[in-house]
């Protein structure tokens, strides 16, 4: 799904209205898709309570979104809730259609009241409707102060397209960190640019789509390099099984990690290559590992290199993908290690960890079928240089994976895919209990067991960054956000496997 900034999807609106769709009609279909959107959730949650047990507030400013709450407020008012409105600005200052929807509510029933009233209701559910995507910074100090106070009471709050206080271009950025904290957002039509950058993810809650009438033309007509990894059609990229296949066949990945004081990650990423489908996997690792039977799952080759002569050829050449980085530390015999390896070999690769620190210090030639998977702090490395702010940085990363003809996944909450080709996808799945020690050895072993079984480093990202967020997910909600540890991750990758083998 394209990903549009603020600017963009008012850009496909106005193209709208010039071929004659009416602002009026999209608010009608945005506010009772958000009603639908709410009482099912409510139904869903829960369903032994009738809906007359909640209360519903809506948060208006004096835009569309407000007018979106007002439409909203007047079908929830229909559907036999309780329904009343906070008004943050006077009529006056309101715009016509604002004005004429709310007009409607108050004659349909609802009532309005002042925002300290909040502290007295039990269920209550928040519409923020208060600030939409023609938002820029500096916020009012009025507006300032009902954000602060809506989210000091913790109220389950869904927002309107975006939460208000968050610039749909640029995200969260200093000095403007006051926005509502949403439990949802329900994005009309496409989701924002602005939601996944600075720290605008923390804000955004769960994702949903509002569907308001505006025609698929008018979105395809404005060009977007970013878009939103999906999971609808990812069976299409599941690596074939044949009865007839053997261990080699269904890929044999090589991997060079873990040495003195970090067996861990060596265990961690060869694991989770096994659970991702690799057919084997060989380990090139230090005595310490080589001679500790602990050190590893027992269904781990593991094949002692010490220096850059220990480097087996045949094991290179058998090797369907290869795996460089996890745990490896920076010490020059492993630097030569790494480098001997990238030179006998062209095969699909999967560099992490250490394996780009050394290159960051290096800078040897790299062949295409590489995928780079670093946090913000190994990019920064990369780069020479510090990250810009959003949404600068992103042409900084994406000019350092044109000029290196590669790939690259930037770690973070949440994750970029980023192509050679310019396109750059964003992965909205996964937890915060996933930021623990060992979550991205995990990731790099699903990758390099997906690039040996045959996929494409384009769709092996794609793929791989939903396998590893969605078992994030699956974790989480087994264990808390809490409890989570990398290799709970990697017993949860079945069952993401299962989900989508259920798209068939």
């Amino acid at each position: 799904m394209k990903i549009l900034t603020g600017e963009q999807m008012i850009a496909a609106e106005k193209a709208a209205y010039a071929e004659g769709s009416q602002a009026k009609d999209f608010m009608e279909n945005a506010g009772k898709n958000i009603a639908s959107y709410v009482l099912k959730m409510l139904q869903d949650d829960s369903p032994e309570k009738t809906n007359r047990s909640f209360t519903i507030a809506l948060l208006c400013g004096k835009g569309n979104n407000g007018g979106d709450a007002y439409v909203a407020g007047r079908y929830l008012l229909k559907s036999g809730l309780s329904v009343f409105s906070l008004d943050a600005f006077s009529e006056k200052e309101c715009s016509p259609l604002n004005q004429i929807n709310k007009k409607k509510f108050i004659a349909c029933g609802g009532s309005e009241k002042k925002i300290e009233s909040l502290k007295k209701f039990k269920n209550l559910i928040l519409l923020d409707g208060l600030l939409g995507i023609g938002f820029r910074a500096p916020i009012d100090d009025h507006i300032k102060k009902i954000i602060q106070f809506v989210n000091n009471l913790k109220i389950l709050t869904i927002s309107i397209d975006i939460p208000s206080g968050l610039d749909a271009n640029v995200g969260l950025q200093a000095p403007q960190t006051t926005v509502i904290k949403a439990h949802t957002t329900l994005y009309l039509g496409q989701p924002k640019l602005g939601f996944f950058l600075g720290n605008a993810w923390d804000f955004i809650g769960k994702l949903e789509k509002i569907d308001f009438g505006i025609e698929k033309k008018f979105i395809d007509s404005i060009p977007s390099s970013f878009s939103l990894v999906e999971n609808k059609k990812f069976f299409k990229y599941l690596p074939k099984i044949s009865r007839v296949q053997h261990k080699y066949s269904r890929g044999l990945v090589t991997v060079y990690a873990g040495q003195k004081g970090m067996f861990g990650a060596a265990k961690l990423t060869t694991e989770a290559c096994l659970r991702t489908g690799a057919g084997i996997v060989k380990l090139f690792c230090s005595k310490e590992i080589y001679s500790n039977p602990s050190a590893c799952i027992p269904e781990i080759v593991k094949l002692k290199v010490e220096s850059k002569e220990d480097v087996p050829d045949n094991v290179l050449k058998q090797s369907k993908s290869l795996l460089l980085g996890p745990g490896l530390g920076q010490e020059k015999k492993t630097e030569e290690i790494l480098r001997t390896i990238l030179n006998q070999t062209q095969k699909p690769l999967v560099l992490d960890a250490d394996g780009i620190n050394l290159y960051a210090k290096s800078n040897y030639k790299l062949h295409e079928n590489v995928l780079m998977t670093p946090h913000l702090g190994e990019m920064k490395r990369l780069l020479g240089e510090e990250l810009k702010k959003s949404p600068h940085w992103i042409k900084q990363v994406l000019n350092y994976v044109k000029s290196k003809n590669i790939s690259l996944i930037l770690k973070g909450a949440p994750s970029f895919v980023f192509f050679k080709s310019g396109e750059i996808k964003v992965c909205p799945w996964g937890d915060p209990g996933m930021a623990t020690a060992g979550s991205g050895d995990v990731l790099s072993g699903i990758l390099a067991a997906l690039l040996a079984q045959g996929l494409s480093v384009e769709n092996t990202a794609i793929l791989g960054v939903y396998i590893h967020s969605r078992a994030g997910e699956i974790a989480a909600k087994k264990l808390s956000s809490h409890c989570v540890i990398a290799s709970d991750i990697t017993n949860n990758i079945s069952h993401v496997f299962q989900e989508i083998l259920r798209q068939q």
